[in-house]
């Protein structure tokens, strides 16, 4: 299987070689995203993943939305693993990512971190993005745009997908396997920041509102979960087509 992987980092440069040397087990394509980095870190890099990894920087704050689509208009495979810099992937990921696709087909979505399975690395097919958009590059900060993302693969399968795969659905667009462990011991010191997570927390809410028929958010907002239905369209941030 030929799978591209992005890992977007910031000032981590222990994190993210241990990210990136480990997922190069099973992929010919590392595209490391130093948003906003410092000239030490990317100095590391360079020493570290010279030849392994194509790095890219941002050198201004830059919204982890933004970072996600130059990492899916830069792969060069149809499937795109995203992630964050604190994960370490599995000696097995691809075999266990394989495994996964050939019990759930039509899955363009696979969440692969564990022991908690959320966005901090998952896998899209670029397909995906003809279907339903390219991340929205409004959210400018970080926070809530992986919950937007969630929604709208819920508004593309007509059902609640995370519900859905709970309840043991295995024929949808949304799937998930354990193949990258997510954990903070894995974050450099003083990793992070440079973001503002209030700014996509307003943007969401002028985007979304929250009903009682919409589709269920994949987490809480102050304590409780919610159904959401969409108030703002999509914006084409860079073609139709990947």
């Amino acid at each position: 299987m030929k799978i591209s992987v992005g890992i977007v980092t910031r000032n981590g440069p222990v994190a993210t070689t241990r990210a990136a040397l480990s997922a190069a087990v099973g992929s010919d394509d590392i595209l490391v995203v130093n948003n906003d980095c410092t000239a030490a870190h990317k100095a590391a890099l360079h020493k570290t993943l010279d030849g392994i990894a194509t790095l890219i920087n941002f050198d201004v704050p830059t919204g982890l939305a933004k970072c996600w689509n130059t990492i899916v208009l830069a792969a060069k495979h149809d499937w795109v693993v995203i992630s964050n810099d604190d994960v370490k992937f599995d000696a097995d990921w691809v075999a266990t990512l394989e495994r996964c696709m050939a019990e759930c087909p039509n899955a363009l979505h696979v969440g692969i971190a564990y022991p908690s399975n959320n966005y901090s690395c998952f896998a899209i097919h670029k397909s995906l993005i003809e279907k339903i958009g390219w991340f929205d590059e409004r959210f400018t900060g970080y926070y809530m745009e992986d919950d937007d993302w969630h929604l709208r693969l819920s508004e593309l399968a007509k059902e609640h997908v995370g519900r859905a795969w709970t309840a043991g659905r295995r024929d949808g667009v949304f799937a998930s396997c354990d193949a990258a462990n997510h954990a903070r011991r894995f974050q450099d010191t003083g990793s992070g920041g440079g973001l503002s997570k209030t700014a996509n927390a307003e943007f969401f809410h002028k985007k979304w509102e929250s009903c009682d028929d919409g589709w269920w958010m994949k987490g809480k907002i102050d304590g409780r979960y919610l159904k959401m239905r969409r108030k703002l369209p999509e914006i084409d941030w860079h073609g139709a087509r990947t």
